[in-house]
């Protein structure tokens, strides 16, 4: 009776073993077929760089226009985002001021007199991985501001990115409410130090 007894309590517990096995077994399967067939995307493998677009072939250009003179727009500021041999992310920032009273016409609307900016620094940076970090969300928050396509007044600022050979580019209106686009902590972190030596303060930006 015991040999009986024994036999059939083995039995009983390769049987639940078999069947979580198999149920394990089979949700694997299942999920991968649904997978398949929902095509839901596999995760993104990270890129050793935030910033991979910004190769050595091409220069990745942000530009900034304040609203200094109102309606008309403002002084610049310039972030150049080039790769070099070694990998390292060097950005050139170029800041420049403009006199608000000369207007000239462009494509059929007034803007301020390019030929009246007066460049007051200009300066490059290797960056860090934390610094690469930060331009990359600003990226992302400028596309996701852009997708949301709000405009308020006539004047604010605009950034524009885009790359030299006009691969891509887009430009976003910063204006009516003051919507946060991380600028102000990219220029603080990457540029603070040298605009302080300098003792140049900074320039009217919205956000």
């Amino acid at each position: 009776m015991k040999i009986v007894f024994k036999t059939l309590f083995y039995i009983f517990i390769f049987l639940i073993n078999y069947s979580c096995y198999t149920k394990t077994e089979d949700k694997s399967k299942l999920s991968d077929t649904l997978s398949k067939i929902e095509g839901i995307p596999m995760p993104c493998e990270e890129s050793d760089f935030p910033i991979n677009i910004a190769s050595g072939t091409d220069t990745l250009k942000i530009i900034i226009q304040a609203s200094d003179c109102g309606e008309w727009g403002g002084h610049k500021e310039s972030i150049y985002l080039q790769r070099n041999i070694d990998d390292k992310l060097y950005a050139r920032y170029i800041l420049d001021t403009v006199p608000c009273g000369f207007i000239v016409e462009k494509d059929g609307f007034g803007v301020l007199d390019d030929k009246r900016r007066v460049i007051i620094l200009d300066t490059i940076k290797y960056l860090t991985k934390e610094d690469e970090k930060l331009i990359s969300v600003f990226i992302q928050r400028l596309v996701e501001l852009y997708l949301k396509h709000e405009l308020g007044s006539n004047a604010g600022t605009i950034y524009e990115v885009s790359y030299t050979d006009l691969t891509m580019k887009f430009t976003y209106w910063n204006s009516g409410d003051c919507r946060d686009t991380y600028y102000r902590k990219v220029r603080e972190q990457l540029f603070g130090d040298i605009l302080k030596k300098k003792n140049i303060k900074y320039k009217k930006i919205c956000c």
